[in-house]
């Protein structure tokens, strides 16, 4: 899921959590309950294999997370510090599949990295987020409440087998310690108590908001059981990247299993995290906890939408599909995950696409003030439009089409090729308008040597893109110029082969 949008005007705050940590509180009762648990299980100490069965049966799961602390921003004087609050609570049933196969893509499964297919059944997820002192709160749409998840390898993608998840949507469901997962913290052989193990680092990735672990030390014990649970305890550090910036994690966990069922029925995690600040994200000093409680749902409970048998992953075009919404319904646009928010305004959005946590590619998406509807801009005039504003760069315009999209909106597309300093760019510029008068600009920006990543992704998106019955745009910022349009409905007006700058982005305020 994730996370190049510090620097907006209108603050993403789900994206925010995601990278902020996604960890939650442990209740006092659950820290009360597990100090009770005291003495040898009566069957006495002999090897158990521990880890919980998530597979093939439905859980019912109670998550609740609640994180506080600051981002660190890169600032002209040094360095800025945002406050952060954080607080989530879902209820849902899972059931989980292990896959050596599906529809997305054929890979061997692997010890490190298995195969999960899950389907979650959500009675409620709602979030809370304040961010320098402004509020804002979100919760899953119900006609979006069956979530298919699917991890292959180290990536996880979720998606509504009905319709596309807008990205808020989606940000709410990233939490840290998936449900689906947990199963990965605990030894694959059998155990005594007393006895402690390494976590591997494939399954930390899987838990953690992080890309990659460079060194750990996190151990599982088996401390006791009583009354047929077993209490497990998880302590360490974890080293590694997040989102191309270093991070350090400190983790304290408890949980129980029963012994006979293997129902792992709460788990509460505490986590610090420290993130140094990269070079499109802020730095992190958070303190965050988690609560999960499950157990088996009552008898004839399971979900009744649901088949015993979970619905096959749709086809890839499909699950990497997510909706990103202009903040004032003017616009909106699909794309897959790789695609990031950076800036959101009420005129002016701008994604980024990562590959491996490396910029391949900007697109800034702007909603321009509406023309009568009688008048449309001239192909000629909008390639006289991206000709001026080629000019610095010694550019020129490769190829023009024009056409319509599947929403019956009116496509104007020009490619162009030109030099940012020493580095080749292309640029795709797209001028979007109806027949009620609406109208937006659309410039993909991507260095030439990172064309094979970018592939078509301009045109995946411009298909979807469709207008809404938003407030419309004004003349100002964009007579100005000062989004980078001209006021006439043309191109960008000055080419960003720059990628937005911390020191020159607007501050981030919640939306």
């Amino acid at each position: 899921m994730p996370g190049k949008y510090w620097q907006s005007d209108r603050y993403s705050m789900f994206a925010a959590a995601r990278n902020v940590g996604w960890t939650i509180l442990i209740g006092v009762a659950v820290l009360s309950r597990a100090a009770n648990l005291a003495g040898d299980d009566a069957t006495g100490n002999q090897p158990t294999q521990l880890s919980p069965q998530l597979e093939d049966r439905w859980l019912e799961y109670r998550v609740v997370f609640e994180l506080s602390g600051k981002l660190l921003w890169k600032t002209a004087d040094g360095q800025g510090t945002t406050p952060v609050e954080v607080y989530s609570d879902q209820l849902y049933r899972e059931r989980v599949d292990r896959l050596v196969e599906t529809g997305l893509e054929k890979q061997p499964e692997t010890d490190a990295a298995p195969l999960l297919h899950a389907a979650r059944w959500y009675e409620q997820a709602s979030a809370r987020y304040r961010l320098a002192g402004k509020e804002r709160s979100a919760q899953l749409a119900q006609e979006r409440r069956l979530v298919i998840l699917d991890r292959i390898g180290g990536r996880l993608r979720a998606y509504s087998p009905w319709e596309p998840l807008p990205r808020e949507e989606l940000d709410l469901l990233d939490l840290p310690f998936p449900t689906f997962a947990l199963d990965a913290l605990f030894p694959a052989g059998v155990v005594r108590i007393g006895e402690s193990w390494d976590v591997p680092s494939a399954a930390l990735v899987q838990c953690l908001p992080m890309d990659e672990v460079t060194s750990t030390d996190v151990q599982g014990k088996w401390v006791r059981s009583e009354n047929g649970l077993a209490l497990v305890e998880w302590n360490g550090t974890v080293a590694g990247r997040a989102e191309g910036a270093a991070s350090r994690i400190q983790i304290q966990a408890r949980g129980n299993v029963g012994l006979d069922d293997k129902v792992l029925r709460w788990l509460a995690v505490s986590i610090v995290e420290k993130r140094d600040i990269g070079e499109v994200q802020p730095g992190l000093e958070i303190t965050a906890r988690v609560r999960i409680v499950a157990q088996p749902p009552a008898a004839g409970q399971e979900p009744e939408e649901v088949a015993a048998t979970l619905p096959e992953p749709l086809p890839e075009q499909a699950v990497l599909l997510v909706r990103t919404d202009n903040p004032r319904g003017r616009w909106s646009l699909l794309h897959d995950p790789a695609w990031r928010v950076v800036v959101e305004r009420y005129d002016l959005t701008i994604l980024r696409r990562f590959e491996s946590s490396q910029l391949v590619a900007q697109l800034i998406a702007t909603s321009l003030p509406d023309s009568p509807k009688d008048k449309q801009l001239s192909p000629t005039a909008f390639q006289q439009e991206i000709l001026s504003a080629l000019r610095p760069y010694s550019g020129q315009i490769l190829e023009t089409t024009e056409g319509v999209n599947r929403n019956q909106v009116r496509v104007l597309r020009a490619s162009a090729v030109g030099l940012v300093g020493e580095r080749s760019m292309q640029w795709y510029f797209y001028h979007l308008s109806d027949d009620e008068g609406h109208r937006a600009s659309l410039v993909f920006t991507v260095e030439s040597d990172k064309l094979e990543a970018f592939g078509e992704s301009d045109r995946v998106i411009v298909e979807t893109f469709a207008f809404g019955d938003g407030e419309p745009a004004t003349a100002t910022p964009a007579a100005a110029g000062s989004d980078g349009h001209s006021g006439d409905g043309g191109p960008q007006a000055s080419v960003p082969g720059e990628p937005v700058s911390a020191e020159k982005a607007p501050q981030p305020l919640p939306r």
